[in-house]
C-alpha cells in the first residue's frame, strides 16, 4: 500500500512539473503587443516577446509615456529596448525630455542612422544625453523580432521637399509575417513588400499600429493578401473598406 502511495505521489509531482514546464514554455514563447498611446495624437507600443520588454515608440511627452507605463503596470526600468520609428514628435519627444538616470542601464536604445540624424535636424542635441545604438541595417532585436533599417518617404506635392526616414518591425513567428508600423509614412505596400524580401516570408498575417492613409491601392493590398489591421494613431481609411479590422492586444504564438 504504501509502495502505491508513494507511486501515485511521484507520478502526481512528475504530471505537475511537466504542466508547469509547458506553461513557462508557451508563456515565454507568446509575442503580446499592446496601445499604451493616450489618445490617437501619440503613439506608445508595447511588445512583450518571452522575457524582453520592449517599447516601440514613446508618445510626446514623458508625463503621458509615465502614466500609461503604469496603468499597465510596468515602469521604465522594466524595459529591454526603446525603438523609435521615425523623427516626429508623437513618436520621439518623450524621450528627448526623460532624463537619462530614470532609464535603467541596461535598456537599450536603438535608433536607426538616418532617423537619427533627422531628430538631431529638427529638435537639437537633446538625443545625445543617452547612448543611442544607432543602426545602419536590419537588427535582430530578439530571434522572433526585427527593427528594420529606414526606408524614406516623400511627398513632394504637399510639401516641396517634405521626406521622412521610417524604421519599422517584422515579427516572424511560426513562418508567419506580422508587421508593427509607427506611421507608415514609406506606405503599407511597399514596405510590406520589403518586409517579404527581408524575411523571405510570403504571407503578411497582421500589419498593426499607425498604418496612414488607405486610399484605394492600400485598401486593395490589405483586403487581396488578406491581412488583418490593428490600427491605431494616424490611421484613415478614406471611405475604403477593409475587411479584417480588429483591436489591440495582439497574441502571437
Amino acid at each position: 500500500m504504501k509502495k502505491k502511495i508513494i507511486l501515485f505521489v511521484s507520478l502526481l509531482l512528475t504530471t505537475l512539473l511537466i504542466s508547469v514546464a509547458l506553461w513557462i514554455y508557451q508563456d515565454l514563447n507568446t509575442i503580446v503587443v499592446k496601445d499604451l498611446s493616450p489618445d490617437k495624437n501619440s503613439l506608445i507600443l508595447y511588445i512583450k516577446d518571452g522575457k524582453t520588454n520592449i517599447l516601440f515608440d514613446v508618445g510626446d511627452n514623458e508625463r503621458e509615456l509615465m502614466i500609461a507605463l503604469e496603468k499597465n503596470n510596468l515602469a521604465l526600468k522594466d524595459i529591454d529596448y526603446i525603438l523609435i520609428s521615425h523623427k516626429h514628435p508623437d513618436h520621439v519627444c518623450a524621450l528627448l525630455s526623460i532624463k537619462p538616470e530614470l532609464i535603467d542601464k541596461k535598456t537599450k536604445i536603438i535608433i536607426d542612422k538616418n532617423v537619427y540624424n533627422e531628430i538631431i535636424q529638427e529638435y537639437g542635441d537633446d538625443i545625445k544625453k543617452f547612448n543611442i545604438i544607432q543602426t545602419t541595417k536590419n537588427t535582430d532585436i530578439t530571434k522572433n523580432i526585427i527593427y528594420t533599417k529606414s526606408m524614406e518617404s516623400r511627398a513632394i506635392f504637399e510639401k516641396p521637399h517634405w521626406k521622412v526616414n521610417e524604421s519599422f518591425l517584422l515579427i516572424k513567428k511560426s513562418n508567419k509575417l506580422n508587421i508593427i508600423t509607427g506611421c507608415a509614412h514609406p506606405k503599407i505596400y511597399t514596405m510590406g513588400e520589403e518586409a517579404k524580401r527581408i524575411t523571405q516570408l510570403n504571407k503578411i498575417e497582421k500589419f498593426a499600429g499607425g498604418l496612414g492613409g488607405f486610399a484605394k491601392k492600400e485598401a486593395r493590398y490589405i483586403n487581396e493578401n488578406n491581412i488583418e489591421i490593428y490600427p491605431t494613431h494616424c490611421t484613415h481609411f478614406e471611405n475604403n473598406k477593409i475587411n479584417k479590422i480588429k483591436q489591440f492586444p495582439i497574441i502571437i504564438k
